[in-house]
């Protein structure tokens, strides 16, 4: 009872929208998009749990929405209920070697966390690294992605230095 399991070539889609009342993103700041408050998700196995609203997708993981796309090996994604009969992504929590790609460059670390009400990517464990197609890179101990504004918030750590890399360019 409130339980779900699938096995094979799971393909979920789930709504990732602001409600009226998160002033965290307003279309002014956000650039459209045909997959706006989309996430597809597709992997081999995935466990829901209602009374958690908790969904747990492992092997081969890969999540889409507006912002890039996501592989792992395991996604935890947490649901909020509006009362209304729908349910949106809260936040996400991705592990064991995260990549997400964008058309304009790349983020990696062992884990990640996206949290929807503020839009924003954290990756921690490993070497947290960020590149751009011009091949900058920045890593440091944790880094966090503001998505609706493209700012990055770069932390270190004692024995984990903050590092920038630029091309050189005359």
């Amino acid at each position: 009872p409130g339980e779900l399991r699938a096995e094979g070539e799971v393909k979920a889609l789930f709504l990732d929208e602001p409600t009226p009342a998160d002033p965290s993103r307003s279309p002014a700041r956000d650039a459209p998009s045909p997959n706006r408050g989309r996430v597809t998700i597709t992997s081999e196995r995935f466990h829901y749990q209602e009374s958690q609203r908790r969904g747990v997708f492992t092997g081969e993981v890969r999540a889409r929405n507006q912002f890039g796309v996501l592989t792992a090996p395991r996604l935890e994604v947490f649901l909020r209920g509006e009362g209304r009969g729908s349910e949106r992504v809260e936040r996400a929590q991705a592990s064991g070697g995260v990549r997400i790609e964008q058309p304009r460059g790349w983020a990696a670390g062992e884990e990640a966390e996206y949290r929807a009400a503020e839009q924003t990517v954290v990756l921690w464990g490993g070497s947290p690294t960020l590149s751009d197609r011009d091949r900058s890179q920045t890593s440091g101990a944790r880094l966090t992605l503001f998505l609706a504004d493209g700012t990055i918030l770069v932390e270190s750590a004692d024995g984990i230095p903050t590092v920038t890399r630029r091309p050189w360019t005359q």
